[in-house]
């Protein structure tokens, strides 16, 4: 009923201000942003990508995306790699180190996850996974 969706909205928000700083800390360990999300992106999703699909697949500005890769190329984790067919393109791969610290970035992220299901449990840790998919797929559209 209406008066039920209100009351687990106002509940929910409630939920989400009281844990707001377990929240932040759980998604700063189980999650990869800037640099590490572009470099997890790349091991797992596609190891050679045009700068501009990278932009795209990511959601991230051309500006922070640049400034991103040039990090990255400066530690030697990427490659970025002037096309033949169209000189203003350019291609994006993993280095071996990038490979390799990429590797264990997910791995760390693999771990704390699995963390979580095993406080969860089998049963609840399926529902979880469910849910989460529900709400982030919703949460694309509103982007």
């Amino acid at each position: 009923t209406r008066m039920s969706l209100d009351v687990l909205a106002l509940e929910f928000t409630d939920m989400q201000l009281k844990y707001s700083k377990e929240i932040s800390a759980f998604l700063d360990k189980a999650s990869a942003f800037g640099q590490d999300r572009i470099l997890v992106y790349l091991y797992k999703e596609n190891d050679h990508i045009l700068v501009g699909d990278l932009t795209n697949e990511l959601q991230m500005s051309t500006g922070r995306i640049a400034n991103i890769l040039k990090e990255l190329e400066r530690k030697g984790y990427i490659l970025r790699v002037q096309q033949r067919e169209d000189k203003r393109k350019y291609e994006v791969c993993l280095t071996k180190s990038g490979e390799n610290y990429s590797r264990e970035l997910y791995a760390d992220m693999v771990a704390n996850h699995r963390v979580l299901m095993e406080q969860l449990g089998e049963t609840d840790g399926e529902q979880f996974l469910k849910l989460s998919e529900k709400v982030l797929r919703f949460g694309k559209t509103m982007v």
